[in-house]
């Protein structure tokens, strides 16, 4: 008995070491997922963003730092927020991190107008100091980081129809009401 108890504890135990080491390649895996969705922000919007200035006659606004570094934070935003939604998480935690990724631009703009820093160093910097700020605010929601579902368990998910339900939906929305 004794030993059954005892491997029964141990099972538990590697479990659970399991579950941690688990969440532990979520976090960080979900982390350079982000990184990522905002590259490919950056590319993608960026180049419509731009497409479109030139288009309207204003393609030297992105010769301005602030302006560059404003649109270029916002479009690596984008980017994440649709990764963000579409793996699942929660517009609040989406607006959170959107928010992460604008604190270091805000914190850089102040010095960079009063001419204590250079536009290059309003550039770096913001991409710099943006990824230590993304990943507070991930440590700050740990569990919302490091599970596979997102969903914080007060985040009501949309209900999805089981493949077996398809047809019987189907059916009632293909069947006249005088024959349900």
């Amino acid at each position: 008995m004794m030993s059954m108890t005892s491997h029964g504890v141990a099972a538990t135990l590697t479990e659970s070491n399991a579950t941690i080491g688990s969440s532990k390649r979520e976090f960080v895996r979900h982390f350079f997922e982000m990184v990522a969705a905002m590259i490919v922000g950056m590319v993608v919007v960026g180049a419509i963003v731009s497409g479109v200035f030139a288009v309207l006659g204003h393609a030297d606004l992105e010769h301005y730092a602030a302006i560059r570094e404003f649109f270029m934070v916002t479009h690596m935003s984008v980017g994440m927020a649709v990764w963000m939604r579409y793996r699942g998480h929660s517009w609040e935690r989406t607006g959170e991190m959107v928010g992460a990724m604008f604190v270091p631009f805000l914190v850089l703009l102040v010095p960079f107008w009063s001419g204590v820093v250079s536009g290059a160093v309003l550039l770096t910097g913001t991409h710099v100091l943006m990824l230590p700020s993304m990943l507070g605010a991930m440590l700050l929601r740990r569990v919302d980081y490091s599970r596979h579902n997102h969903h914080s368990p007060t985040t009501p998910r949309l209900k999805q129809p089981r493949d077996s339900q398809l047809p019987t939906a189907t059916a009632r929305l293909t069947t006249p009401k005088t024959h349900r």
